[in-house]
């Protein structure tokens, strides 16, 4: 019996990643469906239910991945193929409630109490609870049970074994209570910094946080070395630049429109992980259709330098790709639109047959994908493309189109070798240092603040300086871009 089970295991770990997760995405969505279906209201599951509960259960698995993992030190990949095998467990619940109830079915939601509570529903595991039902008691038994027996036949540690049983049971009971421990740190917060949080929790994106911060476990322990690659072929000087397009679209309107509140804490979380997602989709992209380029002008990227290989770069793009709509969708279809809008930009931009970064107007992209930044910020927080000043978006397109010019410096002599047309190539440094000053100094002009034009002249003075003497340029330009933006925005917002 024994040398059965350790053979059926091994085989299992021997069947094909992509198997295992779409086992887990398929029994994910049928758990789902199955629950809003044999509720007691009978009701056919809408969106909003349907990616909050399959978040839940894939945040659930990959944390149970995860301490799996510290416990037994089996990697990560192996665990993921046997647990995917028993994830049916979770298919229990719906199904064993229905027919325990005659064809009622039973209503499941979350814990909600004190922390007194709570703690009485965890020692007596939920004897007082109304919304945990026999049938998900079963499946979490079982679950942990079996859970258990693998750590056992991992090991041949009875400790072990025993000893996980409660620590899956915690953090189990942690999700199935989460609301009430979002609202416990949404008061501790409040009170810390002397905000208000009013409204209701958005449960999703917290869910969405807790599954990427499983994400960024599970990769470090998988492949630590990979994530550095990742962490390393970070673009920071360029990504930050729309990071602060989103967060001024933030500002504005928390300045103009409506107080800060801290309900909205985890929608700006989610936000700078979407902006780093789509960014970085755009990234990616660029660096398979720039390759020669980056042989020539940037042999230190990841794939240039063959940190990462085509086949890596390629899964990396779709996984980046799926996260970039997965989050959108969580804002509406108004920021899910932006971001379509966003990335089919960022494939036209870069490759064939447009290809449109090989033409000396591709920085206007820059600018219009700088505008959609500030508006994704904006719109998620509540606010009306009617409701911004055209003046304001003119200044972000023009002054954004023409700074945009330095991000071409570096690439100048592979640029030349390929025969792409931007204004570096085609007018030298010393006028595309002109042209990137003229972008500190037309701001105040687009905006009608007179106030700023010395500061903004003087800002465009030492971009040129910078341009023509300084050794590392983008590095250095970026820097004091920041600090005029963050004045900027004082002076303007605030």
């Amino acid at each position: 019996m024994h040398f059965t089970i350790f053979k059926i295991l091994k085989e299992i770990e021997k069947t094909p990643l992509y198997l295992s997760f779409s086992i887990i995405m398929v029994v994910t969505i049928i758990r789902c469906f199955l629950e809003s279906i044999f509720s007691p209201n009978h009701h056919i599951v809408d969106f909003n239910f349907f990616m909050h509960s399959n978040l839940w259960f894939i945040s659930l698995f990959c944390t149970f991945v995860i301490i799996t993992n510290f416990i037994t030190k089996e990697k990560l990949t192996k665990i993921i193929k046997v647990f995917s095998v028993g994830w049916s467990v979770i298919l229990i619940a719906p199904i064993f409630n229905l027919f325990y109830t005659f064809g009622q079915g039973a209503k499941m939601m979350y814990v909600n109490g004190s922390l007194n509570y709570l703690i009485n529903e965890f020692l007596t595991f939920y004897s007082r609870s109304t919304v945990v039902p026999l049938g998900m008691k079963l499946g979490m038994v079982l679950g942990s049970i079996s859970i258990a027996a693998y750590i056992y036949y991992k090991t041949k540690s009875r400790g072990k074994a025993i000893f996980s049983l409660p620590i899956y049971y915690f953090f189990g009971f942690i999700y199935g209570s989460l609301p009430s421990f979002i609202q416990m740190f949404n008061t501790l917060l409040s009170n810390m910094v002397n905000l208000p949080v009013d409204g209701i929790n958005n449960l999703p994106m917290w869910i969405s946080i807790i599954f990427f911060i499983n994400i960024l476990i599970m990769t470090y322990l998988e492949n630590a070395n990979f994530l550095k690659i990742i962490i390393n072929d970070i673009r920071w000087t360029r990504f930050l630049h729309y990071e602060i397009m989103l967060v001024g679209g933030i500002i504005f309107y928390f300045n103009f429109f409506e107080s800060f509140n801290l309900i909205y804490l985890p929608k700006i979380i989610l936000l700078t992980i979407l902006c780093f997602f789509s960014f970085h989709t755009a990234v990616y992209l660029n660096d398979i259709c720039d390759y020669k380029i980056d042989l020539i002008s940037n042999k230190n990227r990841a794939f240039a330098s063959k940190k990462l290989d085509f086949k890596t770069i390629k899964t990396i793009l779709v996984v980046y790709t799926f996260f970039t709509l997965l989050v959108s969708s969580l804002f509406g279809e108004k920021i899910f639109l932006v971001i379509v809008t966003l990335l089919s930009i960022s494939f036209v931009y870069s490759c064939p047959p447009l290809r449109l970064r090989k033409y000396i107007f591709s920085n206007f992209i820059i600018g219009f994908c700088s505008i959609l930044s500030f508006l994704t910020g904006f719109v998620a927080m509540g606010g009306e493309l009617k409701e911004i000043p055209p003046s304001l978006l003119w200044l972000i397109f023009i002054s954004i189109s023409l700074g945009a010019t330095v991000k071409d410096l570096k690439d100048v002599e592979g640029d030349k070798k390929l025969s792409v047309a931007t204004i570096p190539v085609k007018f030298g440094k010393l006028m595309s240092s002109f042209i990137i000053g003229l972008a500190f100094a037309l701001a105040p002009i687009i905006l009608f603040t007179p106030e700023l034009i010395v500061p903004s002249m003087f800002a465009g003075i030492i971009a040129i300086i910078i341009v023509n003497y300084s050794k590392n340029i983008e590095r250095n330009f970026f820097l004091f871009y920041y600090l005029f933006v963050v004045y900027f925005m004082h002076s303007i917002f605030l």
